[in-house]
């Protein structure tokens, strides 16, 4: 409460008394609140110091549940602060696939692809593109995928894209309880909605026998194939436009 008070001044004053408490400090789920606030409150450069401390431990902190909190915080509040910067080569320095699929360690690596420097989203992308098809699946990886997607950095959707929308994949992926939400991000992203669209409207039928894909096809729109003059016709949502149409 000082600190929403007091403001910048008040938590500077505050992290400065921490100082080389901070490894510590993380660790625990009520200090590591203080230190959230700390970050939120204080100028880029003292939250900068808070990160330079967690260097030190940053691969044990990301993947603890009260420290990657913390550093979720840092990246959301001062991502270009050097302190910063330098923990997140630190988080990113080991094998980041692993990071990804970790129950805590993946709000770190979100934190990274929707915050981070071009070069750090870069090593979060290229690790997703290492085994993207099972990453899409999996319970925390996808989630680092569907915010990679949603940054919208077009050198590192394009590869992705071309990993996940071919027809297969995509139905495959609409009818999983991860993997739909990826397509979901997918759809929303203007460089893949019509690809998308055209790739799920051909195939509404099967999509709406699965519990999960039945979802997302009243959700886009989609409905299952209609004949005319004895051919089949797939319906698109509307605003899609199918390419060669």
């Amino acid at each position: 409460r000082a600190m929403k008070v007091g403001g910048a001044g008040t938590a500077a004053g505050v992290a400065a008394s921490l100082t080389g408490s901070i490894r510590r400090l993380a660790k625990d789920p009520h200090a590591s609140q203080v230190l959230r606030e700390i970050v939120a409150s204080a100028a880029p450069e003292v939250a900068g110091s808070i990160a330079w401390e967690l260097c030190a431990v940053a691969p044990q902190a990301a993947a603890s549940a009260h420290g990657s909190v913390v550093i979720c915080r840092l990246l959301d509040r001062s991502a270009g602060a050097a302190g910063t910067q330098a923990l997140a080569n630190r988080v990113l320095a080991d094998d980041v696939a692993a990071l990804c699929r970790h129950k805590f360690g993946h709000r770190v690596a979100m934190a990274i692809a929707a915050h981070g420097s071009a070069p750090h989203r870069r090593i979060v992308v290229h690790a997703l593109l290492g085994d993207v098809r099972r990453l899409a699946r999996h319970r925390f990886a996808s989630s680092v995928l569907v915010r990679a997607i949603q940054r919208g950095d077009c050198d590192l959707l394009e590869p992705l894209a071309q990993l996940l929308i071919p027809a297969n994949e995509i139905i495959s992926l609409a009818c999983h309880n991860f993997g739909v939400n990826v397509v979901k991000a997918l759809h929303e992203a203007p460089q893949c909605r019509q690809e998308v669209a055209c790739s799920l409207s051909k195939a509404a039928r099967r999509i709406s026998k699965d519990k999960f894909g039945k979802a997302i096809a009243h959700e886009m729109g989609l409905s299952a194939y209609t004949c005319i003059g004895g051919s089949a016709v797939a319906p698109v949502p509307r605003g899609a436009v199918c390419a060669g149409a």
